[in-house]
C-alpha cells in the first residue's frame, strides 16, 4: 500500500493515538500515525489525499491566518510542493482505492 515515501498534504495541528488492534501503515516525523488499517476494510489517514488545486487555493486564501501556525509552510512553498508531488500522490489514490473497492480496470470508463 506504501511502497515509497509519499509527500502528502496536511492541514492540521492535531495527532491521534493508534486505535487499538490497529495495524501502522504510514509514519511521519511530526505525526508519527499517518495510516492505520483496522481489520481487512477499515482505513484511517492523517493526510489529506483529496486536494486538487482547487482546494489547496481554498485553504490558502480562506484558511490564511492558519498559516502563521507554528510548522506550517508559506503558501508559496505549499503550491511549489503540490505542483511538484500532486500527479504522485493523485496515481497513490486512486490505485488505493481501486485496490480497497476493489475496482477491475475493465470497471473503468
Amino acid at each position: 500500500m506504501f511502497d515509497a515515501p509519499l509527500y502528502v498534504y496536511h492541514w492540521h495541528h492535531e495527532g491521534f493515538d493508534l486505535p487499538a488492534g490497529a495495524e501502522l501503515l504510514a509514519a511521519g516525523e511530526r505525526f508519527p500515525h499517518q495510516a492505520y488499517r483496522y481489520g481487512a476494510n477499515a482505513f484511517g489517514v492523517q493526510f489529506h489525499p483529496e486536494v486538487n488545486q482547487r482546494i489547496l487555493e481554498a485553504w490558502l486564501v480562506e484558511g490564511a491566518q492558519e498559516l502563521t501556525s507554528p510548522g506550517a509552510q508559506p503558501a508559496a512553498v505549499q503550491r511549489d510542493h503540490h505542483a511538484r508531488h500532486d500527479a504522485t500522490l493523485d496515481r497513490w489514490f486512486d490505485d488505493f482505492l481501486d485496490d480497497w473497492l476493489r475496482v477491475s480496470e475493465d470497471d473503468h470508463p
